[in-house]
Order: structure tokens, then sequence, then C-alpha cells
């Protein structure tokens, strides 16, 4: 099955300032996410409790994603809703997801 990656905005914010600051790394994470739609849990994702949310590492950065069902269309979404620096401080979220 082939999912479709949908950015909420949030993510799609932090991508851009992520892309100003650090665009090799924006590169990566955004091919990590697109690389989603054909393999929804790649090896360095991690599952966050029952709550249906993946963490994927990339280097410093995180990706927190869910898999959506489509109601509309025979495939399904992959969110990316949330992407962290793991430099950053403890309130330094790169933008906050859902």
């Amino acid at each position: 099955m082939t999912y479709d990656v949908v950015w909420d905005i949030q993510a799609a914010g932090a991508r851009r300032r992520l892309r100003a600051e650090d665009p090799a790394g924006a590169a990566r994470l955004t091919a990590a996410i697109e690389a989603l739609a054909d393999n929804p849990h790649p090896p360095n994702a991690v599952p966050m409790g029952g709550s249906g949310w993946y963490r994927l590492r990339l280097g410093p950065y995180r990706a927190v994603y869910a898999l959506l069902p489509d109601k509309y269309t025979s495939t399904s979404r992959t969110s990316a809703g949330s992407l962290r620096s793991e430099n950053a401080d403890p309130s330094g979220r790169v933008a906050a997801g859902r």
C-alpha cells in the first residue's frame, strides 16, 4: 500500500525554518519523511506508546508522525506532525504537531 504524506501546517513551517538554518539536515529530514509513503515503519521509527504516533530519529532531529486512514480514497495518509531538534532547549520545539 502506498501512503500520501501530508505535512500539517506547524511541521511545514518548521521545515521551512530548518531549511534556512540547516539546508542539508532539512533535505535529509524531508527525504526520510517522504520515504514514509512507501515504508511507513522504517527500522528507526519507534511507536510512542499506544497512541498511534511514531517517532523517527534523523540525526539530531526527530519527526513525529501518524498513519491516518483516508475515508475518501483507497490510500492512507502519513501525517508529519512535529519536528524537534535534539539540541534544542526543553521548550525549543521547532513545531508542535497535530
